[in-house]
């Protein structure tokens, strides 16, 4: 059971200078953002104090719970973009006369770094490979077949949707450049104040670094920013760095635990309104 102090919206600074006694009064202050009805009710309490304390409380409360940034994955969330990825780590393991699984297998690699994927690959050859060398040369497969890869369906209508009203970043694992390429591509550099790749952080998803740094450059809280994701390992990055999460699995992934998620949807064009109002109900 509450006690009344708990119900109190400006608890700390009204019990500290016991301007509040429910014991004297038997009503308890109602947690309401009006200041005339606690005055009402307790008519010996200083307004101004009263006033002041609740005021701050629920700005407080409100500015936790208001949007203002946009943070989206890339591929697989933005662009159709992992069977290029494949035919990329094809072509650059063809080189040292290595096969790569085929396609439809190589769905257990969706929100696994090149990084962790190279390290994997290089412990499977017959002869010891560099995996560094091995993510360089994958990458430079992968920039000239960016002309390939097409943004994903409702991407466009889902940024025209929001421009102008939260800032908008991407964040992922992949490196810096491959996503610079892929916006230019798309005519999209443009919508996105930041860019957050795989490089720029000592550790990828799953871990939270990548959302981490998005949020830092972007000069909000964690809570005010929405995730999208495609894949397990990119909501438990935006989770723990403390972001809501919307999750739009990819085929590729439909088969990840998505239990973290605030919310699961078929399609980004589905993130609408009425659902942003029920995800965080005072962003305007």
């Amino acid at each position: 059971m509450r006690s009344h102090r708990d119900e109190l919206p400006c608890e700390g600074a009204l019990w500290q200078k016991n301007i509040v006694n429910p014991a004297a009064h038997g009503t308890a202050v109602r947690n309401s953002i009006l200041c005339k009805d606690a005055i009402q009710i307790h008519p010996q309490v200083d307004e101004l104090h009263l006033c002041t304390a609740v005021v701050c409380r629920v700005l407080l409360r409100i500015e936790k719970m208001t949007i203002k940034a946009l943070i989206f994955d890339m591929d697989g969330t933005l662009v159709d973009s992992e069977r290029v990825h494949w035919l990329a780590w094809k072509q650059t393991l063809a080189a040292d006369g290595m096969d790569i699984p085929d396609y439809n297998d190589f769905k257990k690699y969706v929100g696994v770094s090149d990084e962790q994927m190279a390290q994997e690959f290089s412990a499977a050859a017959n002869e010891k490979l560099d995996p560094h060398h091995l993510v360089t040369r994958k990458c430079s497969a992968y920039l000239d077949l960016v002309p390939q890869i097409e943004l994903l369906p409702g991407v466009v209508q889902t940024l025209e949707r929001w421009r102008g009203r939260f800032s908008m970043a991407v964040a992922s694992s992949s490196p810096c450049r491959e996503l610079i390429a892929l916006l230019e591509h798309h005519d999209l550099r443009n919508r996105f104040v930041q860019v957050v790749g795989g490089d720029l952080v000592p550790r990828k998803k799953p871990a939270p670094d990548i959302y981490q740094m998005a949020v830092s450059l972007l000069g909000v809280s964690p809570s005010a920013c929405i995730a999208f994701e495609d894949s397990q390992s990119g909501v438990a990055a935006a989770k723990g760095a403390g972001l809501t999460v919307v999750a739009v699995p990819h085929p590729m992934s439909a088969d990840h635990d998505f239990g973290n998620a605030d919310v699961v949807l078929d399609s980004l064009v589905d993130f609408d309104e009425r659902l942003l109002q029920e995800l965080v109900p005072h962003t305007q």
